[in-house]
């Protein structure tokens, strides 16, 4: 019978088992050949490059649309003279703290539940 990929196979204490035993099956040589890395790296390669994309137009949205002048580009000066993102970064800080509130307040709930 063939090895079945799956962490939750039937071990001696049947459907569960400890951390040791699915990390051993985890770096298990048949795991570790069927693993597709390029497929990895190429998502991570992706998920790079969209961050990078996100934080180059926030910061020119936020900080060099503000001191530089209209470029007579369209999309470039809707952003320079739009006034929403000039207040995301205040409105941002109480949503952060009501955000950290409910989380701990959740750990706790959960902690003495």
């Amino acid at each position: 019978m063939k090895h079945q990929h799956s962490i939750f196979r039937p071990g001696t204490n049947g459907w569960r088992q400890t951390k040791g035993q699915a990390f051993q099956y985890i770096c298990s040589p048949e795991v570790e050949e069927s693993f597709n890395y390029f497929k990895l790296r190429l998502w991570g390669l992706a998920l790079l490059l969209c961050a990078l994309g996100v934080a180059l137009l926030g910061t020119y949205s936020l900080v060099i649309s503000k001191v530089t002048e209209a470029s007579g580009i369209g999309a470039l000066d809707l952003i320079k003279f739009d006034r929403y993102y000039c207040l995301l970064i205040p409105m941002t800080i109480p949503v952060s703290l009501v955000a950290v509130y409910l989380n701990w307040l959740s750990m706790k709930f959960f902690k003495h539940a």
